[in-house]
């Protein structure tokens, strides 16, 4: 019996200080990242789901601060079976993640500090796209985000932009997709009138994109854009790509411009 309670005392110190270890590694990430003020609440959790009531941090560089405010988080995933067929890349042990649903992201970045000499240069670089469309297989299946908020600061103040997102992606041993649907507009309520859709729909198979893209703009208010100027009315962007290829593109667009800061790369005072 006393060997019985050696062996419970002995688990219990192992437990005990697999968790100091796993807790100062995680405190030493967090500090790594310069995150601090991390706040959560855990509603539920068990074998395959989490869900937070709320969830906060905040980032810190030189001359930004980043809040982060989640409300309404609930993480969903699937064990791999030991003997079963296996997704794409997973890993034997890992879990695959399946749905990521929040209810609420509010994001405000604040400028802290005089900004440096260099911090307040504006680098350009030329704009390249992604070396390849796969998807991780580490990306959950679906994500929806019922509603978010972003704040941003501007030279005259800050920008504030509301919308929806959901994306939903399947993988196979020889493809991969992805669908994306998105709604903005500026303020703090998504507004039918002045909004930005985003539909996109794209395969990748054999190192080749096929997919549609629809962008679409719409407000009557103009709208800030930092380092830019006021855009206001109408614009539509239409394009298809078969592997790898554009068999297809439209642009139309009725948009009024105001304030303008710079076009095609020129400064509107140089032209």
């Amino acid at each position: 019996m006393r060997k019985g309670y050696l062996i419970v005392l002995f688990i219990a110190l192992a437990l005990a200080l697999l968790a100091t270890l796993v807790l100062w590694q995680f405190n030493r990430t967090l500090s790594n990242l310069h995150i601090e003020q991390l706040d959560y609440h855990i509603e539920r959790v068990n074998f395959h789901e989490i869900q937070f009531s709320h969830f906060s941090f905040v980032q810190t560089t030189e001359n930004t601060e980043d809040r982060l405010k989640l409300r309404g988080l609930h993480i969903r995933w699937q064990w791999p079976r030991p003997f079963g067929q296996r997704e794409p890349g997973a890993k034997l042990l890992l879990p695959s993640l399946k749905n990521l649903n929040l209810e609420e992201a509010y994001f405000t970045r604040t400028l802290i500090g005089q900004p440096t000499s260099t911090s307040n240069k504006v680098i350009s670089e030329p704009f390249d796209l992604p070396k390849t469309f796969a998807i991780p297989s580490s990306f959950p299946e679906s994500i929806q985000i019922q509603r978010l908020i972003v704040k941003l600061p501007t030279e005259t103040g800050t920008i504030s932009l509301a919308g929806i997102a959901d994306l939903l992606s399947t993988t196979s041993p020889d493809a991969s997709t992805m669908t994306v649907n998105l709604q903005a507009s500026s303020g703090e309520t998504l507004d039918a009138e002045h909004q930005l859709a985003l539909k996109a729909i794209y395969t990748f198979s054999r190192n080749a994109l096929t997919g549609k893209l629809l962008l679409a703009a719409k407000t009557s208010t103009p709208i800030a854009i930092p380092n830019l100027g006021h855009f206001s009315g109408e614009a539509a962007i239409d394009i298809d790509i078969n592997e790898g290829k554009l068999v297809h593109h439209a642009f139309s667009s009725a948009v009024n411009a105001d304030q303008l800061k710079e076009f095609l790369g020129l400064k509107v005072e140089d032209m």
